[in-house]
């Protein structure tokens, strides 16, 4: 997918069309018909009223979908899926690289979403419940070198313990995006560096040729 197609589609704006939840279209266009309606009632100009009611439902939406956005979490397991689906064209083995690698990571399912999860909390905080509590409190940085996301990015388990230390894993819908725009920047920068070091390369490989006379017979 060309570039420029990946940076309109992960503007603010359009990735704002996907998280507005349907209460909330319903809502806006809901009461944006009623005002129309009386400003119809009302003897107003036709171009008023269809004005007015694209300025008032871009507003109600723009109103609920930051309402929406900045008060609450997605599961870490949902995160995930919506991340690998933004940066699966990546790679896993290129996500592999740039990250570390999580124990025990299967090549598909669950295992890809502990390895997508983990990217996730080096880039932005998780949250979790600590049994038997029932709020969700943010992992300690401390915590994760003791042990791994697992359960399909539902659980963080120490190394070497059957049960979860950290359930219900979760992280905020504001910080999804910014986590995704940072690992897809830093694969693009690695990938732009490859191709540059392959190219050099080439280029030195051209050159020793032709001041080898033996090469060039």
């Amino acid at each position: 997918m060309p570039n420029w197609l990946l940076k309109t589609m992960d503007h603010p704006l359009w990735r704002g069309l996907e998280g507005v939840h349907t209460l909330v279209w319903v809502y806006s266009t809901l009461t944006t018909g009623a005002v129309a309606r009386v400003g119809y009632l009302q003897g107003m100009p036709t171009i008023w009223i269809v004005v007015g009611a694209i300025v008032l439902f871009v507003l109600l939406i723009s109103i609920g979908y930051a309402i929406y956005l900045y008060t609450g979490f997605y599961s870490l397991h949902e995160a995930s899926i919506k991340a690998y689906n933004e940066l699966r064209h990546l790679g896993l083995g290129a996500l592999s690289k740039g990250y570390s690698n999580v124990a025990g990571s299967d090549a598909d399912g669950d295992g890809v979403l502990d390895e997508v999860g983990t990217h996730l909390s080096q880039v932005v905080t998780i949250y979790g419940r600590d049994p038997p509590a029932t709020v969700l409190d943010p992992l300690p940085l401390w915590l994760f070198p003791q042990g791994n996301i697992s359960q399909g990015a539902r659980e963080f388990r120490r190394y070497g313990e059957t049960t979860a230390f950290y359930k219900d894993l979760a992280i905020r819908r504001s910080d999804l995006r910014v986590a995704i725009k940072a690992i897809r920047g830093y694969f693009e920068h690695e990938e732009a560096v490859r191709e540059g070091r392959a190219k050099a390369k080439a280029a030195e490989a051209v050159a020793a040729g032709e001041s080898d006379p033996d090469a060039a017979s």
